[in-house]
């Protein structure tokens, strides 16, 4: 997705794009940087189903279109995948048991997973997302 000509312009016209859709002002930017000139394969999932423009997470600019699309078009199978390296959601640490369980949710619904198959997913992403030394916050529970 880099075959972009004027960066700046592209990112001004999708910011605007992205207000229509209903997406938060910051989700224009993220999209186009994270997938360059392919970013409109992503949003056209947004505009099959306005609920995947839902934010992942208080403070993240990722949306739940981006776990669908990986699915989709990437072929993810695993939710440690989307969350460590199809999305920047794990780029800094755990996301929060909140986006985690939507992202699973998303997951479980594209690939038809079980309730079983989607809390082993969950326990194997908190197990990579852990920091050593430190509970994990499922096992605090």
């Amino acid at each position: 997705g880099g075959d972009i000509e004027d960066l700046a312009a592209l990112i001004k016209e999708e910011t605007e794009h992205a207000r229509r859709l209903g997406l938060p002002e910051k989700t224009g930017p993220h999209l186009v940087h994270s997938y360059g000139s392919e970013y409109r394969r992503l949003l056209r999932c947004v505009e099959s189903d306005p609920s995947l423009a839902k934010p992942l997470g208080e403070h993240s600019a990722s949306i739940a279109a981006e776990v669908a699309y990986a699915v989709r078009e990437e072929m993810a199978q695993k939710l440690s995948d989307v969350v460590l390296r199809r999305t920047g959601l794990g780029t800094v640490g755990n996301p929060g048991e909140t986006c985690l369980r939507e992202c699973a949710r998303i997951m479980a619904q594209e690939l038809g997973w079980s309730t079983a198959k989607t809390e082993a997913e969950l326990e194997e992403t908190l197990a990579k997302l852990a920091v050593p030394g430190q509970r994990s916050p499922a096992a605090a529970t």
